[in-house]
């Protein structure tokens, strides 16, 4: 795996979510990045603007989840070397409430000079409010 591509770079934020390195994470944004949540239900956030949006966001979520086995990934690397469509499945325990959180996700991720420039997150926002975590 080449460094600095969509699928470099999505492992390595994956490698710091379970560690608990939110500020890493954000590390690895572009300080003009967009993040985006096209399945949000109506009031939840939808679309972040920027690395510090970005991390107050992702901030909360070592909090929330117990991390269980990392997700295994799909990669389908596109046409554009600078965008990647990943399939991932997650396996946690809502902190607060002990209850099982088993998410599906499609993340469109786009990369340049090994900085996410775009991440929108594709998800199923009844399974999060099932879980207790809100969309």
């Amino acid at each position: 795996m080449e460094q600095g591509t969509p699928e470099a770079v999505f492992h390595e934020l994956m490698d710091l979510l379970w560690r608990g390195d939110t500020a890493g994470w954000a590390g690895l944004v572009a300080e003009d990045a967009v993040m985006e949540f096209p399945f949000a239900p109506p009031g939840a956030v939808r679309r972040l603007d920027g690395r510090e949006a970005v991390l107050a966001y992702m901030a909360g979520v070592p909090e929330l989840f117990e991390f269980g086995a990392k997700p295994e990934t799909v990669v389908h690397q596109t046409t554009d070397p600078g965008r990647a469509v990943i399939e991932m499945g997650l396996s946690a325990r809502v902190r607060a409430t002990g209850a099982p959180y088993e998410q599906r996700y499609v993340v469109v991720l786009e990369v340049a000079q090994g900085r996410v420039t775009s991440y929108r997150d594709y998800w199923d926002p009844l399974v999060a409010q099932a879980a207790g975590v809100g969309a």
